[in-house]
């Protein structure tokens, strides 16, 4: 009978091992449901030896299994509808079950304490950690190394329990080593392309024999004996089956993160891809084909590809362009990274350029075009709403025209990508490609952005330059430096360009008006900057709450004869928020009562130092308020003709925790829009003296 009873208790360890490290790879909620109730069968199996034993401790021990099986049993009751909940009561619950092992072993309470304080809240961190992501391979750098210093830890907290013995120790550190190696081992595996079908053989196999390992290194250091025929052991056994428990669920915790944040993002195919939609898309479907399956490495070199749009709600917006040439003898297609921090993402942006103009969903023909990824927007669609309610407001010439896609590159499902148009000066964008005559004209065309790493893009004194009144950079986008008829010794239009630019930051944090080359009398910040305009790119900023705009990601325009202009505006994948919040709460609204671009943008903070320009922007604001709410009505039913792709991209990208993220995060958009509206409209009604006190 007791080998019956012990090989339950042991098959109850294996088969809870394989369920969580099952779970931890395909993140399907039947096998989480599993895992938790074999847990719980191995706590009651535990429970039922600890009255058993002759131990003081008894009553205590079986307190925590009884409330670790019973926050088990309320978290299956989460585990679909609110992860968050189900990850928080596992972990209660692990700990809960770890703490009545120790009580009822034969450790002093010494000991206890020494395992207590390194083990229980590492097991509560890591556990909750899938909640909050990785961010960048720094993140996840300092985390598993932080893993490895826990790991070390726990293994000799751990030995340090069991034998005390020097040997051991280093064993069990070897074990827990192994546990750091093998988190480490799986995000260099998926950065190496291995396949969706590869890849968990490999994650499975690998932990089978870390587990093998450390199982014989605990019965090797026990008085366990399996045999056939005889079982010389007592109350050993149910302490080395304890800290197999421990050892598995600590494992666990320490890799899950890894296994979801990593395997749950292999490849998709397009045909799994229609299969999972049903082929029931309700976005366009874009395919690109590359030269010898070649994946774009920078933003430099394109690599040759063939494209096709189709699935377009009018049937004249479907086309396809083969793959002919190579790029480089100015072939058909080419595709290349795009961005700066989102280059470096692991679902990566792309920039389009065609051979010969295209246009897409009846807009201006161009040749360049971009595929923005919405990485660390996991809402999908900050950008999308942004750009819709740009376009609202009349004073900015152009804004991007958003539509979602779904993109698939070599038969590759990449995901849910947002297509519109490149930032550029052609018709149809900032539309100020014009002909000049250096020899001729005092004044000249340009269109260029203001960012705080502009320096690292071409040279400085060419390509862009610092403006100290604003402590900021600019690139100049156009014209570029082959188009500016510059020789050795004279660039006519860089010196324009700078001197233009440094005049209106100059005029702004002044209030004086200086002399400049090209106009005959001293001019101010008026006569050099179109003020609708600004207000314009202020409102739709600050209604956005845009974190980045005050530093990066500024764009100028400006035509022959024309003054300059504020936009088009971009990038605002990180607005809606002062810190890096995931879901939507009214503990987070407060986010919704700030002034940010007003506080720390160096140009508006000025700005709204003059009483004139606060009284048109409060103006502006009333005429348009109405225009968030209909943009919160409309993101409200536009959500059914992207669900389907944003769920599969989100659980691709982002792991086990994606999906519940998305839905959080969508709402966070509509609700903070209908809180920004409320709080925007209190304060433009106030005095310019009051709304000053703001900021």
């Amino acid at each position: 009978m007791k080998k019956i009873l012990y090989s339950i208790n042991i098959a109850l360890v294996v088969s809870t091992f394989i369920s969580l490290l099952c779970y931890s790879i395909f993140s399907l909620n039947w096998l989480g449901i599993l895992s938790t109730n074999l847990i719980i069968a191995l706590a009651g199996y535990n429970l039922a030896l600890v009255f058993k034993l002759k131990s003081k401790r008894n009553w205590l021990s079986a307190i925590f299994i009884v409330v670790g099986i019973l926050l088990a049993l309320i978290g299956n009751v989460f585990i679909v509808k609110a992860p968050y909940a189900f990850f928080v009561l596992l972990s209660l619950s692990e700990i809960a079950l770890v703490v009545a092992l120790l009580l009822n072993s034969k450790f002093s309470w010494w000991d206890i304490a020494y395992m207590g304080v390194i083990a229980l809240p590492t097991l509560l961190l890591v556990n909750l950690s899938p909640m909050f992501g990785f961010a960048g391979v720094g993140n996840r750098l300092l985390v598993s190394l932080l893993m490895l210093a826990i790991s070390c830890l726990l293994g000799l907290a751990i030995a340090h329990l069991i034998k005390k013995q020097n040997a051991f120790n280093i064993l069990f550190s070897i074990v827990a080593f192994f546990n750091y190696i093998y988190g480490l081992g799986l995000t260099i595996l998926k950065q190496s392309n291995v396949t969706h079908v590869i890849a968990p053989i490999v994650n499975i196999a690998f932990y089978v024999l870390l587990f093998l390992f450390g199982a014989t290194i605990i019965f090797i250091n026990s008085d366990l004996k399996i045999s056939p025929v005889r079982v010389k052991t007592k109350n050993n056994v149910i302490n080395v089956v304890n800290i197999f428990l421990v050892t598995i669920l600590v494992g666990y915790t320490l890799v899950s993160n890894f296994i979801a944040f990593n395997f749950v993002s292999a490849k998709i195919y397009k045909d799994e891809f229609l299969n999972k939609v049903n082929n029931n898309l309700n976005i366009p479907l874009v395919e690109i084909t590359t030269q010898n399956n070649e994946e774009p490495q920078n933003k430099v070199d394109y690599v040759n590809c063939s494209f096709k749009i189709s699935n377009c709600e009018n049937e004249e917006d479907n086309f396809s362009v083969p793959m002919t040439k190579n790029y480089e003898d100015e072939g058909c297609v080419g595709i290349r990274l795009r961005g700066n921090s989102t280059m470096k993402a692991r679902k990566r942006p792309y920039r389009i350029k065609f051979d010969e103009k295209q246009s897409f969903f009846g807009l201006k023909a161009n040749k360049s075009w971009v595929l923005l990824a919405d990485y660390y927007d996991q809402s999908y669609i900050r950008n999308y709403a942004a750009f819709t309610l740009a376009d609202e407001f009349d004073n900015l010439d152009f804004s991007p025209t958003p539509h979602h896609v779904a993109l698939v590159i070599n038969d590759e499902f990449k995901g849910l990508y947002l297509l519109c148009e490149q930032m550029d000066e052609k018709k149809g964008r900032a539309n100020v490609d014009e002909d000049f005559d250096v020899s001729v004209d005092k004044d000249f065309p340009f269109f260029v952005e203001m960012d705080l790493y502009a320096y690292k893009e071409g040279v400085t004194g060419i390509d862009n330059f610092y403006v100290e009144s604003v402590n900021n950079h600019v690139e100049i986008k156009y014209p570029e430096a082959d188009e500016r008829y510059a020789t050795e010794t004279s660039d006519i239009v860089y010196d324009y360009i700078y001197e233009y630019i440094n005049a209106v930051f100059t005029t702004l944090t002044t209030n004086e008006k200086v002399n400049v080359s090209f106009r005959d009398t001293a001019v101010g910040f008026e006569d050099l900057v179109d003020v609708d305009s600004a207000i314009d790119y202020y409102l739709v900023n600050e209604i956005m709450l845009n974190t980045d705009n005050p530093y990066k990601s500024i764009y100028f325009h400006k035509t022959k004869d024309g003054k300059m202009e504020f936009g088009p505006i971009w990038d605002f994948d990180f607005s809606m928020t002062t810190k890096l919040v995931a879901p939507y709460d009214k503990s987070y609204s407060e986010d919704s009562n700030v002034l940010w671009i007003a506080q720390n943008s160096a140009i508006f903070n000025k700005l709204f130092e003059n009483e004139t320009f606060y009284n048109s922007v409060a103006t502006r604001y009333n005429e348009k308020k109405n225009v968030i709410i209909q943009t919160c009505n409309m993101l409200k039913e536009y959500k059914d003709t992207i669900d389907t792709v944003a769920l599969i991209d989100a659980k691709m990208w982002h792991g086990t925790t994606g999906e519940f993220q998305y839905d959080m995060q969508y709402d966070y958009v509509r609700l903070f829009l209908m809180d920004r509206c409320t709080y925007l409209s209190d304060v433009f009604a106030k005095m310019h003296t009051e709304f000053l006190e703001l900021i």
